[in-house]
């Protein structure tokens, strides 16, 4: 059988894959992306539509609540094995983080702020005045002396229609951490991956990769292959082997499945593009310990606004935090609590006690702070292949060595106190208060960029140092922490690696 070449190989449709892989094809490159997880639809009013199917086993079904396999401490890893990855799946914060933030990465932040104003544009980024939205996100406010702010967010408040996709204003209805029915959260899904349709790529969906090939010194990547999965029951599949070729080859599976195709794809116990040492190390993300609470009032519904809201803008730069109150549907809250609490208070919550929390569900507050990693670029955090232990696939598990350090640790419990105290302000009613254990969320780093082949995996457009036809776009390529969430900034890097492979001195408006 004749080997398939197309021009540019995109693994993974997520945040970094779908941005750059739309710049592709709009400058006339034939495109395919593989895509372990779904497709989904977001045809509008479609009873299709995949935000419409709200029932738990469904955005199983999806991938929108899907876990990595993976050794090591229970931290959860990102939710999203579909098409637009965890951007699918997660609220739609867009805040761009701050100049502070850049001293450690490679470039400056006025050099990037071009990027940041394109990513902008592209996805329709706004700041919502606090005016629009709920009564309760105003409550908040002002029990926190009017020191927060509405989050930068992809909720569109005006519809607009672009590359076939219908985008409405956003309602407010509370399910955006399970994607949107009206398209009226932005993301990869709904922007970068119509556009990139638009132009003719093609998304292979439940393409699992699992080799790339190379020549025999390792310097370039000859083809992929790639298992196609097709379900036959409930836990059953029919799969099928695939070779494909390409003149590049864009890595975007994120920070724990990226380096892990290059320690599959390895000889001799070595990964790929490795000659740094760095491909798998330097994970980083935000640690955050979640507080929930029933408010004792009858003058505010928590289920009415935005998923996510309000954020302290910054403020609390130094401490290391940046706290977020979230107005989620109180269905999502529910499983996240039980997901992340202390068992002593898990335990104590169940029976009677939940009974009467969930009664009470139309005034549950949670709190979110994030805390930044507190490192210089290097961390002995990691994701390692597992010496023996092997996936369905045959492929080793990757085995989460990640700890927060004693300033992390620090600043979640400042976090989480100051988070308590705005609470209670509010009106939370003290008897009704349950931290959850610490969390992570929103990994990155363990393909770090840089300017120099020997402490970086690739150089600061995303070129693999050790590999003339392989890029990189996504998290994994982050050099160091960032305060904010990390999907916005991922945007921006993929819109870089897209001016760098297509030449261009500046981004197309």
């Amino acid at each position: 059988m004749k080997q398939e070449h197309v021009d540019v190989l995109i693994i993974g449709a997520g945040a970094g894959g779908a941005t750059v892989g739309g710049e592709l094809a709009e400058a006339g490159a034939k495109v395919v992306f593989l895509e372990a997880g779904k497709d989904l639809d977001i045809t509008y009013g479609s009873p299709n539509h995949f935000a419409n199917r709200q029932r738990f086993l469904d955005t199983v079904s999806d991938g929108l609540f899907f876990h990595e396999e993976y050794e090591g401490r229970n931290w959860r890893t990102d939710m999203g094995e579909c098409a637009g990855g965890g951007t699918t799946t997660y609220g739609g914060v867009l805040e761009e983080s701050t100049p502070l933030d850049y001293g450690l990465w490679p470039f400056s932040y006025e050099s990037f702020e071009k990027y940041i104003k394109l990513t902008k544009k592209r996805y329709h980024v706004s700041r919502w005045p606090i005016e629009e939205m709920s009564y309760y996100a105003q409550v908040v406010n002002d029990a926190a002396g009017g020191n927060l702010g509405p989050i930068q967010s992809a909720f569109n408040r005006e519809p607009y229609f672009e590359y076939g996709v219908y985008h409405d204003r956003c309602r407010q209805c509370k399910c955006c951490i399970l994607g949107c029915r009206y398209n009226a959260k932005a993301n990869a899904l709904t922007i970068a991956l119509p556009k990139a349709k638009w132009f003719g790529a093609e998304v292979r969906d439940n393409c699992l990769v699992t080799k790339l090939n190379t020549n025999n010194t390792g310097t370039r990547i000859e083809s992929v292959t790639y298992l196609k999965r097709t379900q036959t029951g409930v836990a059953s599949e029919y799969v099928e082997e695939h070779t494909i070729s390409a003149d590049i080859y864009i890595l975007a599976a994120g920070s724990m499945m990226t380096p892990m195709m290059l320690h599959w794809s390895g000889r001799n116990g070595e990964a790929l593009a490795n000659s740094s040492g760095q491909v798998g190390r330097n994970l980083r993300g935000h640690f955050f310990r979640a507080t929930y609470a029933v408010l004792d009032r009858d003058d505010v519904r928590t289920y009415q606004g935005q998923v996510v809201e309000l954020n302290d803008l910054y403020q609390n730069y130094d401490k290391g935090y940046l706290l977020e109150f979230n107005m989620a549907a109180p269905p999502t809250y529910m499983g996240g609590m039980v997901e992340i609490m202390e068992k002593e208070d898990l335990i104590d919550l169940i029976g009677l006690k939940f009974k009467r929390f969930m009664r009470n569900y139309s005034k549950v507050i949670c709190s979110a702070p994030l805390c930044r990693s507190y490192d210089e670029g290097f961390t002995d955090n990691t994701v390692m292949p597992h010496p023996h232990k092997k996936n369905a696939y045959g492929l080793p598990l990757p085995v989460v060595n990640f700890e927060p350090n004693a300033q992390e640790a620090e600043w979640v419990e400042t976090a989480t106190e100051h988070a308590r105290q705005i609470e209670i302000a509010a009106g939370a009613d003290i008897n009704q208060m349950f931290d959850g254990a610490i969390d992570v969320v929103h990994k990155v780093g363990t393909c770090r960029m840089g300017t120099s082949p020997t402490d970086s995996v690739c150089d600061v457009d995303g070129r693999v140092w050790d590999m003339d036809n392989v890029w990189i776009a996504d998290g994994s390529m982050f050099p160091a922490p960032l305060l904010a969430n990390c999907a916005f900034i991922i945007y921006c890097m993929a819109y870089k690696v897209a001016d760098s492979l297509l030449s261009r001195a500046t981004p197309t408006e």
